[in-house]
C-alpha cells in the first residue's frame, strides 16, 4: 500500500527550509512520512528568500522542486490558496499545472480538499484526478466537521471527486488547541473517529494539531516558551488505540503554524525554533538589516546552545548546524537555512519519540547547500 509505511504526516509552508528538511532526509525515513504542503498564492513575499512568486516563476520552478524535495514519493499539496488563479497563457487553472508539472517530474503529489471548499477548487481537484488517472486524494475535515460528518459523508465525498477511498488520505486538523486535559480530548476523539471513520476503509487517517500560536511576539534578544501538548495528546490517544476503530497517524505543523502567508516584503529575522521532547522554543534575535547582518544568527545560536535544551551536534545534521553557527567556525548562512536546521531537527525528534529509527549518525542523502532554492 502506499501508505503503510507512513508514521509522520506534518503540514508545513511551502518554504525553502521546509523543503531541505524533506529533501535531506535518509530513504528509510523519507518513505515514513507524508509531508502536507500548503502552498502560497503567487505575490506571497518570502523573507527567506527576500522575494515574491510570482505566478511565472511558480509555475517554471515547481515541479523540480517537488522532485527534488521528494522525488517519486507520496506528497500532499494544499493549494486552496490558488483557487481563482489562472494561467494566463492557457486559461487552466494554476494548481491544476502545478499538478502536473510535478508529475512530469516523476513527483506524485496528492492534492488535499476539504469538504466545504470552493465549488471551482473542488473541480479544479475533479479535473485534476480525471487527467492524469490517479485516485488519490487527502480530505481535510476540521472539528466541527468531525461532529457533523455521518458515516457515508466521506465517502461520498471521495466519490464526488473521482477518488478510491482505499488510496485516499483523511487528515483530521484540530488546528491550534488549547489543551486542559489531552485525556479527556482524546476519549472524545476516539467516540467521533470511530463513529466516521470505518476500519480498512482509508488508505491512511492522520489527526494533526498543534500548541504553537499563529504570532509570537517577543523582542530581539529574548526568547518563547510553549508546551508540546499537540504530542502530549498524541501519547493520551495511543494509550487508548484500541477504542480507536483506525489509529491516526500523528501530524503536526512542525515548528510554524501556517494558517497564512506574509504577502509584503519584510526583511528576515534572525531566529531558530528548537523543540524538545515536552517543550518548543522561539530563540529570537535582530534583523538582518541591524550591524551585522546575517551575522546576527551567531548570537542566537549561542543562546540556543548555551540554554541547557540543545541536543548536541550529534543528533541531527540541523543540530550540527546550529552548533557550527554558535562556534562561528561556519558562515551564517540564509534565512531558508536556518528554518531548514529547526526542521531537520524537530523531524528527526518526533521520530525519536515515535520510536523509529532515525540513523542520526549518518549524514542526510542531501546536502541543503546542493539544492537550488528558487
Amino acid at each position: 500500500m502506499m501508505f503503510s509505511s507512513v508514521r509522520y504526516a506534518p503540514q508545513a509552508k511551502w518554504k525553502a527550509g521546509e523543503r531541505l528538511a524533506f529533501a535531506g532526509l535518509p530513504r528509510d525515513l523519507a518513505r515514513c512520512t507524508l509531508p502536507i504542503f500548503k502552498l502560497p498564492p503567487p505575490g506571497d513575499y518570502d523573507p527567506d528568500l527576500e522575494s515574491a512568486t510570482t505566478a511565472e516563476t511558480y509555475l517554471r520552478n515547481f515541479g523540480r522542486q517537488m522532485g527534488e524535495c521528494r522525488g517519486r514519493l507520496p506528497t500532499c499539496v494544499d493549494g486552496e490558496l490558488l483557487r481563482d488563479i489562472k494561467n494566463e497563457a492557457t486559461g487552466k487553472s494554476v494548481f491544476a499545472e502545478l499538478m502536473e508539472r510535478a508529475r512530469l517530474h516523476g513527483a506524485t503529489p496528492i492534492p488535499v480538499c476539504s469538504v466545504d471548499s470552493s465549488t471551482d477548487y473542488i473541480q479544479d481537484v475533479v479535473s485534476y484526478l480525471r487527467h492524469s488517472g490517479t485516485s488519490s486524494v487527502c480530505i481535510r475535515i476540521n472539528l466541527s466537521h468531525l461532529e457533523t460528518c455521518d458515516p457515508t459523508s466521506l465517502p461520498k465525498f471521495a466519490d464526488r471527486l473521482g477518488a478510491r477511498s482505499s488510496e485516499s488520505v483523511v487528515l483530521i486538523d484540530g488546528g491550534p488547541l488549547a489543551l486542559q486535559d489531552g485525556a479527556e480530548l482524546a476519549e472524545l476523539l476516539s467516540i467521533q473517529m470511530s463513529r466516521i471513520i470505518s476500519p480498512n476503509t482509508w488508505g491512511l487517517l492522520c489527526w494533526s494539531c498543534t500548541a504553537l500560536p499563529e504570532k509570537i511576539k517577543i523582542k530581539a534578544g529574548e526568547s518563547a516558551v510553549f508546551d508540546r501538548l499537540d504530542w502530549e495528546l498524541y501519547k493520551e490517544i495511543t494509550k487508548i488505540k484500541d477504542e480507536y476503530s483506525h489509529l491516526p497517524v500523528f501530524s503536526d505543523y512542525i515548528l510554524e503554524y501556517p494558517s497564512y502567508y506574509v504577502t509584503k516584503g519584510i526583511s528576515p529575522v534572525a531566529k531558530l525554533m528548537y523543540s524538545t521532547e515536552k517543550r518548543y522554543f522561539l530563540f529570537k534575535g535582530l534583523s538582518v538589516k541591524k550591524a551585522d547582518g546575517y551575522r546576527n544568527i551567531h548570537q542566537v545560536a549561542e543562546n540556543l546552545v548555551k540554554s541547557g535544551v540543545f541536543k548536541g551536534e550529534n543528533f541531527s545534521s540541523g543540530d550540527s548546524f546550529m552548533k557550527s553557527l554558535a562556534d562561528r567556525s561556519a558562515g551564517p548562512g540564509q534565512a531558508s537555512k536556518w528554518r531548514w536546521s529547526s526542521a531537520d531537527h524537530h523531524i528527526r525528534l518526533v521520530f525519536s519519540q515515535l520510536g523509529v529509527d532515525t540513523h542520526i549518525e549518518g549524514a542526510p542523502s542531501t546536502s541543503p547547500d546542493q539544492l537550488r532554492l528558487v
